[in-house]
């Protein structure tokens, strides 16, 4: 492989890599969000409830 090709690719699953794991943006964040959501249903529930 020549120097660019392997350069190349190096920055495209680096930037997969971040897409993936950063906190902030791809699918770590939508797996935040979703965790998030699912863990805050049963507390506002519960508070219909005793209402």
């Amino acid at each position: 492989m020549k120097r660019k090709q392997k350069r190349f690719l190096q920055m495209t699953l680096l930037f997969t890599v971040a897409l993936i794991f950063l906190p902030n943006i791809g699918l770590w964040s939508l797996y935040k969000d979703k965790h998030l959501v699912k863990s805050a249903e049963p507390a506002e529930h519960q508070i219909l409830q005793m209402a």
